[in-house]
């Protein structure tokens, strides 16, 4: 599960000053896919070039509108090593967990009190609060993942699109 939209719901539902959520033990352990590392793995200028394609040919609505969304960043290539595509990047991993290719199970909390940080998810990469606090981790980081597959799977979302 990617910390989404129902498990933020979820915690924010939890009495102020709480921070350590009890998942369901249904629930899978959640997954969190961070600004850096989609930044780290940008779609290539040539395969986001032959996804858009690939999706006005299949589909002229998603085309249309992939076009629209992405122009702003086309027209400013130069700046980025590839297409900044943050919600393709945490579906990859959704569907796909075998996309993954480096990880961390870490303790991860969001700071509600901090005067400069409110807000901020705050990942203890070293352990420090499991010694300290007894914090154990509760969140899988994903780090990397393989883009060859990533961009396998774009391109195959254009080629069945229909509507």
């Amino acid at each position: 599960m990617l910390l989404s939209s129902p498990f933020l719901k979820y915690r924010h539902n939890l009495p102020y000053g709480s921070n350590s959520p009890s998942l369901p033990s249904s629930f899978p352990p959640p997954s969190q896919v961070s600004w850096e590392t989609t930044e780290q793995h940008t779609v290539a200028w040539d395969v986001m070039e032959d996804f858009l394609t690939q999706a006005e040919g299949s589909c002229s609505r998603l085309g249309t509108f992939l076009r629209g969304v992405t122009r702003p960043f086309i027209r400013d290539k130069e700046r980025w090593a590839g297409a900044l595509i943050c919600d393709a990047v945490a579906m990859a991993v959704a569907l796909d967990p075998g996309v993954v290719t480096k990880s961390a199970e870490c303790f991860v909390d969001v700071e509600l009190q901090g005067a400069y940080g409110r807000g901020q998810t705050v990942i203890d990469w070293e352990g420090q609060m499991r010694g300290k606090e007894g914090k154990e981790a509760n969140v899988r980081v994903i780090e990397s993942i393989d883009m060859a597959r990533m961009h396998e799977m774009l391109l195959g979302i254009a080629k069945t699109a229909r509507g």
